[in-house]
């Protein structure tokens, strides 16, 4: 009796799908476990500015997503040594997230980072330009996409034979509901 009512409720729930039946929610904490394999990076450079010129040096550790709600901010921290001088800042950016319609996998893609090179002269913050690093931290990332293949069995009742109905995931999207990122998928039925 509790199969027949569970059937039962399965059915009555594929006769009201929504656009969107199937839905996973990472944490941006499992966004974080990935990116932290680009940490420690770092780099160097010359700059020239009208207060002066120089060599400097960065070390980026502690990289991060956030998940806002039009997308994922990058942030790291970065230790900067400026003609000899260290200081401490934030490395921040974006990245970008889809669906690759080909492998139905969630690519992640650090599409844009920043950090600003600055001299701190009788403590205040003279700020010389910003330093992009983008092309030192645009790794992609693939993730499987959450996926639901399930037949459900309708036991024969009476006259009527048994009935067998398929459920699959369709094309799945992305969505930002702070601090998780959503795949949502709608839900297919067919009866073979």
């Amino acid at each position: 009796m509790k199969k027949i009512l569970l059937v039962l409720a399965v059915i009555l729930s594929v006769s009201t799908l929504q656009a969107q039946d199937v839905e996973i929610r990472l944490h941006e904490r499992v966004l974080n476990t990935v990116v932290s394999v680009l940490a420690p990076m770092s780099g160097e450079g010359d700059f020239n500015s009208p207060l002066g010129s120089g060599h400097y040096t960065w070390t980026l550790t502690n990289p991060r997503l956030t998940v806002k709600n039009d997308g994922l901010a990058f942030i790291a921290d970065t230790r900067v040594s400026l003609n000899g001088v260290n200081y401490d800042t934030t490395s921040k950016g974006r990245a970008n997230t889809r669906i690759n319609d080909k492998t139905k996998k969630i690519e992640l893609q650090i599409e844009q980072a920043s950090f600003a090179l600055q001299l701190t002269v009788f403590g205040n913050k003279i700020h010389l330009g910003d330093i992009d690093i983008s092309s030192m931290v645009n790794q992609k990332f693939a993730l499987d996409t959450p996926t639901f293949n399930q037949v459900v069995q309708v036991p024969a009742e009476g006259a009527r034979p048994t009935k067998n109905m398929s459920m699959t995931t369709g094309q799945p999207t992305i969505g930002f509901t702070p601090p998780f990122l959503v795949i949502s998928s709608p839900l297919i039925v067919t009866q073979p």
